[in-house]
């Protein structure tokens, strides 16, 4: 068995603490994870999206009415968007290739004079260079810089619907790893460092299609706007979310972060962030077919 292998067996397989996970993980960064290249599989059909309030004590107003839509076939990153596959597309000069970028993200990054997502940039490296280990999901990356880098990969930001299958499969299980709340399942406030951690260390909290880090770790944006009321005009095939949405115009973010509670880390729990948010605690991961 190769190193590279050997190092994601001894991740993976449960017994070691925290702490030394991360620090096989980093090593395996430096090496090349394999997982960070690999896409899982989700099979078409309908789901239970979204939360019953009679039957969730954590449930808020937006996770309902629930949903049973029915989802195209379509694969998903195992893994978020690592700091060394986001340098690739720095590296090939995605910033200046206008034909990855929406019109919207090319006007919004032109007038800024957007040339690294925040944390590369020269003034921020050096105050955020925890952040930014080869095996680590990127972070400091608007919408607009996300949707960029799907393109460029050949691929797009989930909706919101697929990103809900992929992390709850098709038995409404609360978390991506079952029903039952598990310390050792994912990054949150509380559990691990304070700041993100490499991709892949919670191998106990993958989803049913083999996602990791679905939920904790970093938020992750998904390609629909947000409205407070879009599940009641969903559609029930191949859900996108509304046309734009509340302004000022913000998109779904889904996941729960290393920075929050237990409760945010429910495969139903939504979020929304501006477009322009470039944060600690938000990263994306890409989906394509369908």
């Amino acid at each position: 068995m190769g190193d590279v292998e050997e190092l994601v067996v001894r991740i993976e397989q449960g017994s070691l603490p925290l702490n030394e996970r991360i620090l096989l993980a980093e090593h395996l960064g430096e090496l090349g994870d394999p997982r960070t290249e690999e896409w899982a599989l989700v099979s078409g059909g309908p789901f239970p999206m979204g939360t019953d309030p009679e039957a969730e004590p954590d449930q808020k107003a937006h996770e309902s009415p629930r949903l049973r839509p029915d989802v195209s076939t379509f694969e998903i990153m195992r893994t978020p968007v690592t700091t060394s596959q986001l340098a690739r597309f720095i590296a090939d000069g995605g910033y200046a290739r206008r034909e990855v970028w929406s019109d919207d993200g090319w006007a919004w990054k032109t007038e800024g004079n957007v040339l690294f997502p925040r944390f590369f940039s020269p003034a921020e490296h050096e105050e955020w260079r925890a952040y930014l280990t080869p095996n680590r999901p990127a972070v400091g990356v608007s919408w607009f810089e996300a949707d960029a880098y799907a393109r460029w990969a050949g691929a797009r930001l989930p909706t919101e619907a697929e990103w809900e299958k992929a992390a709850r499969g098709t038995d409404g299980r609360r978390y991506p790893w079952g029903d039952a709340w598990d310390e050792d399942a994912a990054a949150h406030r509380g559990h691990g460092p304070r700041c993100t951690v490499p991709v892949g260390v919670f191998a106990r909290g993958e989803s049913p299609c083999g996602a990791l880090d679905m939920s904790g770790s970093v938020w992750q944006w998904c390609q629909d706007f947000y409205a407070p009321d879009a599940y009641a005009h969903a559609d029930r095939r191949d859900p996108s979310g509304p046309p734009r949405g509340e302004e000022p115009a913000r998109k779904v973010v889904r996941g729960g972060a290393w920075n929050t509670l237990p409760w945010s880390l429910r495969c139903a729990n939504r979020n929304s962030y501006p477009m322009t948010a470039r944060f600690s605690n938000l990263g994306f991961r890409c989906a394509r077919g369908s």
